[in-house]
Protein backbone atom coordinates (compact mmCIF):
# COMPACT_ATOMS: atom_id res chain seq x y z
CA UNK A 1 0.00 0.00 0.00
CA UNK A 2 1.24 3.46 -0.86
CA UNK A 3 0.61 5.86 2.00
CA UNK A 4 -0.22 9.42 1.00
CA UNK A 5 -1.40 12.40 3.09
CA UNK A 6 -5.04 11.70 2.14
CA UNK A 7 -4.75 8.20 3.67
CA UNK A 8 -3.82 9.42 7.17
CA UNK A 9 -6.96 7.83 8.66
CA UNK A 10 -5.98 4.39 7.35
CA UNK A 11 -4.40 2.48 10.29
CA UNK A 12 -1.79 1.03 7.96
CA UNK A 13 -0.63 4.55 7.07
CA UNK A 14 -0.79 6.49 10.35
CA UNK A 15 2.06 8.95 10.22
CA UNK A 16 4.00 7.29 7.40
CA UNK A 17 3.18 9.77 4.65
CA UNK A 18 3.82 12.83 6.82
CA UNK A 19 6.66 11.42 8.90
CA UNK A 20 8.63 8.72 7.05
CA UNK A 21 11.07 7.99 9.90
CA UNK A 22 10.41 5.06 12.22
CA UNK A 23 7.23 5.61 14.20
CA UNK A 24 4.88 3.74 16.51
CA UNK A 25 1.11 3.66 16.37
CA UNK A 26 -1.03 3.65 19.50
CA UNK A 27 -4.72 3.39 18.66
CA UNK A 28 -7.64 3.78 21.02
CA UNK A 29 -10.71 1.57 20.79
CA UNK A 30 -14.08 1.85 22.47
CA UNK A 31 -15.73 -1.56 22.83
CA UNK A 32 -18.89 -0.64 24.72
CA UNK A 33 -20.73 1.72 22.38
CA UNK A 34 -24.03 3.22 23.39
CA UNK A 35 -24.89 4.61 19.95
CA UNK A 36 -27.34 2.52 18.03
CA UNK A 37 -27.46 2.41 14.27
CA UNK A 38 -29.74 0.63 11.85
CA UNK A 39 -29.53 -1.92 9.08
CA UNK A 40 -32.62 -1.74 6.90
CA UNK A 41 -33.67 -3.61 3.79
CA UNK A 42 -34.00 -1.23 0.85
CA UNK A 43 -35.77 -3.76 -1.32
CA UNK A 44 -37.33 -7.21 -1.29
CA UNK A 45 -34.58 -8.12 -3.77
CA UNK A 46 -31.78 -9.82 -1.74
CA UNK A 47 -29.17 -8.54 -4.22
CA UNK A 48 -29.83 -4.93 -3.22
CA UNK A 49 -27.47 -4.00 -0.39
CA UNK A 50 -29.10 -2.89 2.86
CA UNK A 51 -29.07 0.69 4.08
CA UNK A 52 -26.50 0.71 6.87
CA UNK A 53 -26.33 3.70 9.19
CA UNK A 54 -23.87 3.15 11.99
CA UNK A 55 -24.69 6.40 13.81
CA UNK A 56 -21.38 6.04 15.60
CA UNK A 57 -20.32 8.53 18.24
CA UNK A 58 -23.82 9.88 18.79
CA UNK A 59 -23.68 9.16 22.53
CA UNK A 60 -21.78 11.72 24.62
CA UNK A 61 -20.29 8.91 26.73
CA UNK A 62 -18.44 7.59 23.67
CA UNK A 63 -16.70 10.90 23.02
CA UNK A 64 -15.88 11.13 26.74
CA UNK A 65 -14.34 7.64 26.60
CA UNK A 66 -12.16 8.59 23.63
CA UNK A 67 -11.07 11.81 25.33
CA UNK A 68 -10.00 9.80 28.41
CA UNK A 69 -8.22 7.24 26.20
CA UNK A 70 -6.29 9.90 24.27
CA UNK A 71 -5.24 11.67 27.46
CA UNK A 72 -4.17 8.38 29.07
CA UNK A 73 -2.22 7.45 25.93
CA UNK A 74 -0.43 10.79 26.12
CA UNK A 75 0.42 10.16 29.80
CA UNK A 76 1.87 6.76 28.94
CA UNK A 77 3.84 8.18 25.99
CA UNK A 78 5.27 10.89 28.25
CA UNK A 79 6.61 8.30 30.71
CA UNK A 80 10.03 6.68 30.41
CA UNK A 81 11.22 4.47 28.92
CA UNK A 82 8.76 5.16 26.07
CA UNK A 83 9.22 8.93 26.32
CA UNK A 84 12.95 8.58 25.81
CA UNK A 85 12.49 7.16 22.30
CA UNK A 86 9.61 9.34 21.08
CA UNK A 87 10.26 12.69 19.46
CA UNK A 88 6.81 13.94 18.45
CA UNK A 89 3.12 13.13 18.37
CA UNK A 90 1.94 12.92 14.77
CA UNK A 91 -1.84 12.53 15.27
CA UNK A 92 -3.74 14.36 16.56
CA UNK A 93 -0.68 16.48 17.28
CA UNK A 94 0.51 18.24 20.41
CA UNK A 95 -1.37 21.43 19.44
CA UNK A 96 -4.71 19.57 19.75
CA UNK A 97 -5.45 19.76 23.47
CA UNK A 98 -8.91 21.16 24.25
CA UNK A 99 -11.94 18.88 24.50
CA UNK A 100 -13.49 20.65 21.50
CA UNK A 101 -10.37 20.27 19.34
CA UNK A 102 -9.91 16.62 20.32
CA UNK A 103 -13.59 15.88 19.67
CA UNK A 104 -13.30 17.47 16.22
CA UNK A 105 -10.28 15.26 15.48
CA UNK A 106 -12.07 12.17 16.80
CA UNK A 107 -15.12 12.80 14.63
CA UNK A 108 -12.97 13.45 11.55
CA UNK A 109 -10.76 10.36 11.93
CA UNK A 110 -12.59 7.72 13.96
CA UNK A 111 -13.25 4.49 12.19
CA UNK A 112 -15.01 1.29 13.12
CA UNK A 113 -12.85 -1.74 13.55
CA UNK A 114 -12.94 -4.66 11.17
CA UNK A 115 -15.22 -6.62 13.48
CA UNK A 116 -18.16 -4.58 14.78
CA UNK A 117 -19.78 -6.16 17.80
CA UNK A 118 -23.19 -6.10 19.41
CA UNK A 119 -25.08 -6.28 16.16
CA UNK A 120 -28.42 -7.54 17.42
CA UNK A 121 -30.00 -7.79 20.85
CA UNK A 122 -31.55 -11.16 21.55
CA UNK A 123 -33.60 -12.74 24.30
CA UNK A 124 -36.98 -12.63 25.98
CA UNK A 125 -37.11 -8.82 26.16
CA UNK A 126 -39.75 -7.67 23.64
CA UNK A 127 -37.39 -4.85 22.57
CA UNK A 128 -34.73 -7.34 21.46
CA UNK A 129 -34.38 -7.87 17.73
CA UNK A 130 -34.11 -11.66 18.06
CA UNK A 131 -36.03 -14.01 20.30
CA UNK A 132 -34.43 -16.87 22.24
CA UNK A 133 -34.50 -19.09 19.12
CA UNK A 134 -32.72 -16.48 16.92
CA UNK A 135 -35.92 -15.60 15.08
CA UNK A 136 -36.18 -12.00 13.90
CA UNK A 137 -39.17 -10.44 15.63
CA UNK A 138 -41.83 -9.34 13.16
CA UNK A 139 -40.34 -11.21 10.17
CA UNK A 140 -41.68 -14.70 9.50
CA UNK A 141 -39.16 -17.33 8.48
CA UNK A 142 -35.99 -15.31 9.16
CA UNK A 143 -33.35 -16.23 11.70
CA UNK A 144 -29.99 -14.60 12.40
CA UNK A 145 -26.98 -16.44 13.74
CA UNK A 146 -23.55 -14.94 14.25
CA UNK A 147 -20.34 -16.57 15.29
CA UNK A 148 -17.43 -14.23 15.58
Amino acid sequence: MRCTPDKHADPMCYGRAQHPRPAIVILQSHWTPQSRGTVLARSADPRVPPAIRTKGLTAAAEIAAFLRAIRRTREIAATDPLASVLSTEIHPGTQVVSDAALEKWIRETANSTGHPACIAAMGADPDSVLDERLRVRGVNGLRVAKAG
